[in-house]
């Protein structure tokens, strides 16, 4: 059963790095915890007994045990620097003592301890340790006894053996010692000193601890040394002082050559402190990983100056899958590495930067006056990332989404400062591109809902969708087309838009289920349609995920869903960055279902990435120009635009249609620079089903 003292010494040696650092620094032979409190308990550790001879088993832990043991001689000593030690902790508690081994021998023991204090200075715990001096001691016995005996010792020992004057010459050696000199000069190493034959460095090392066991009794130390035969070697080397009859002081070293075991030692510490790298950093851009920003952050916000402001820049770089994709997982790498280096050339000093995943970036800033100052620090970072680069031979703008949260106004902690960031960079993300936004309360509501909206979908009831319909037309205002378009109006959150739902039900894979749903619900509708001879030839849009086209299985179903409809009615509407996320496989489906006779449009062409290589070898039937020109068609650089889409839709044999038509003004735009078809509420708004067949009908 563990005594007090021991559980409590424990608990103290693990939490006092100066007590530890005590113990590791004695040659513990022995172990001893004393409670000054009730001095009749001390706690021995098992080696102590065991050196006297006795079985731990049969002792106890009271102070009596020991001093029934010890020199009555020593025992006064021992308590005489102990009560100095507890009025004056300068003072080192100290003493070399003896004790009566059970068999009758005397056993020499070096007994060190220290005073643990308590808040007011007032000691109430001793901690020390035994170092066993007998083999020394009779070493030092036998010099002085036998001269004959001591050369056999010296000669016999594995360990490195000497004898030093008072002016630190070495007047004895054993074969081990001698062995640190080359041959040639080991017959005249008696009677040198440590600086005529090792380098200045080690002689200084040697003549230090020399000196401190001639003071002091003792000394020890470990030596990475070159030895002046050229050898590199680490040894542990033990002084003590001994006088000779005359009573003149000498030295005894002992040193053992430890170079495996600190070689070992090194080789454990070199792999921890490599793994400890990997854990805390990131492989590719060499920035601290998701871990180590925390721990780094976590740390600088505790010294944040009062009166100023620390805050969490969170980068999102946006659509850089497309970049993988495209351009290959090479130029991916590279980008990120070439971002990585902006952000460390372009953010003040000492700013804590982490790459937290595939292309999210972290910045913690320190020190910041003003609200106004951190948004600059965003605004530059949106500018120097955003200009072009060369890669591979490909030039990539690549834009960002920038959420910021300060410390300690809005968030407390770097939790906290991570949840706001996040918030505040979804909330820029939905407002376009190289867009920053500071976190407002308002955000954790949209947080909210977007948790809300991901539980919602994982259990929807397909039942709470409904499709609609946006008619298209041509330049005589005909009906030209339809696209479909999902609502969802959700008991629990009202009107959920596309907007809000389709980007989280991509991210937790529920939009294949919602795709299948959309293909069954739009082909029942059509079927309806072709029994009672309205479709002529109107065609179908509808929207598909870059997910679903990531399905291998998906052009299998496709053809199976579409079995009993003209496959030259059906458009299945992609964005631009969809299209160049994984362009072989992409292009892949497009064909394969082009040759089945299905058409495709590029949707909001003009605001993703472009590549007109592709575009023009992909069977691309349709450009969408994005309603956001149209809305601002009056501009003179989104007109400009939108002139230079319908050309290239020309150009490359394709239809152009434009989205958002709203005006007169706009429609007669578009049809003057040779648009071919038109959506948007200046012709119909989205119409449900019901309301589709009366228009049909009335044609």
């Amino acid at each position: 059963m563990s005594h007090y003292l021991k559980e409590e010494l424990y608990e103290l040696i693990s939490k006092n790095h100066k007590v530890f650092d005590s113990l590791q620094q004695s040659s513990l032979d022995g172990l001893w915890y004393l409670d000054l409190e009730n001095p009749e308990n001390e706690w021995m550790n098992d080696k102590f007994w065991e050196i006297l001879g006795h079985n731990p088993r049969d002792k106890k832990p009271l102070s009596s045990e020991w001093q029934d043991l010890i020199f009555p001689e020593d025992l006064q000593i021992a308590m005489e620097n102990l009560e100095k030690h507890l009025k004056d902790p300068n003072y080192e508690y100290s003493q070399i003592v003896r004790y009566r081994h059970k068999d009758g021998s005397t056993v020499w023991i070096r007994c060190r301890g220290m005073a643990i204090r308590d808040a007011n200075g007032k000691p109430i715990r001793m901690l020390g340790a035994h170092n066993d001096l007998t083999k020394l001691k009779n070493i030092q016995q036998d010099l002085k006894e036998s001269k004959e005996f001591s050369e056999l010792m010296f000669d016999a020992s594995d360990d490195i053996m000497f004898v030093k004057d008072e002016n630190y010459r070495l007047i004895k050696a054993n074969k081990a010692m001698l062995n640190l000199y080359p041959k040639d000069m080991q017959n005249s190493v008696i009677g040198t000193t440590t600086v005529e034959k090792f380098s200045a460095k080690e002689a200084d090392l040697f003549l230090k601890y020399d000196k401190i066991a001639f003071e002091k009794g003792s000394s020890r130390t470990i030596e990475h040394i070159t030895t002046p035969a050229g050898e590199k070697i680490v040894i542990d080397t033990y002084k003590v002082r001994f006088y000779n009859k005359a009573g003149k002081p000498y030295i005894l070293g002992i040193a053992r050559d430890v170079t495996e075991r600190e070689t070992l030692l090194q080789n454990i510490k070199e792999k921890n402190t490599k793994l400890n790298h990997i854990a805390y950093n990131d492989e590719l851009t060499k920035l601290y990983n998701r871990k180590g920003f925390i721990k780094a952050a976590e740390k600088s916000l505790k010294k944040t100056k009062k009166g100023l402001l620390a805050a969490l820049i969170m980068i999102d770089l946006d659509n850089f899958k497309f970049i993988n994709g495209s351009f290959g997982y090479s130029a991916g790498d590279k980008l990120i590495i070439n971002i990585a280096n902006t952000l460390k050339s372009c953010l003040p000093e000492n700013s804590i930067i982490g790459r937290s995943g595939g292309d999210d970036f972290l910045v913690l800033i320190e020190n910041q006056k003003t609200i106004q100052e951190i948004e600059e620090t965003a605004k530059k970072v949106i500018k120097e990332i955003s200009t072009p680069i060369d890669i591979n031979k490909n030039t990539i703008t690549q834009s960002v989404s920038i959420g910021i949260a300060s410390y300690p106004d809005i968030a407390s902690n770097i939790e906290k400062l991570l949840q706001n960031a996040d918030s505040a960079m979804h909330n820029a993300k939905a407002m376009g591109k190289n867009i920053y936004s500071h976190y407002s309360i308002d955000y954790d509501e949209a947080t909210k809902r977007r948790n809300n909206i991901e539980r919602e979908l994982l259990n929807i009831d397909m039942r709470e969708f409904n499709i609609v319909y946006h008619p298209q037309f041509d330049t005589d205002k005909n009906i030209y087309g339809v696209e479909a378009l999902i609502r969802w109006n959700s008991p629990t959150l009202g009107n959920v838009t596309p907007d809000e739902f389709i980007p989280i039900a991509e991210k937790n894979q529920t939009i294949e289920k919602i795709g299948q749903w959309i293909f069954k619900k739009t082909i029942s509708d059509w079927q309806k349609l072709l029994k009672d001879n309205l479709i002529g030839n109107i065609k179908l849009s509808i929207n598909i995920s870059s997910i679903q086209l990531m399905n291998n299985e998906f052009s299998d179903k496709i053809i199976q869903y579409f079995d009993k409809i003209d496959k030259k009615l059906i458009t299945f509407e992609i964005t631009e960055t969809y299209l160049l996320s994984d362009i072989e496989h992409t292009k892949s489906i497009i064909n394969k279902l082009n040759n089945k006779g299905f058409s495709f449009a590029l949707d909001d062409f003009g605001t993703g990435y472009s590549s007109l290589k592709y575009l023009a070898n992909l069977p691309i039937k349709y450009l969408k120009i994005d309603k956001s020109f149209v809305n601002d068609f009056d501009k003179e650089n989104n007109r400009a635009i939108i002139k230079a889409i319908v050309q290239l839709a020309s150009n490359l044999n394709k239809k152009c249609v434009a989205e958002g038509v709203e005006t007169a003004e706009q429609l007669e735009f578009l049809k003057s620079i040779g648009c071919d078809f038109y959506q948007g509420f200046y012709f119909s708004k989205p119409i449900p089903f019901i309301e589709l067949k009366k228009l049909l009908q009335s044609l």
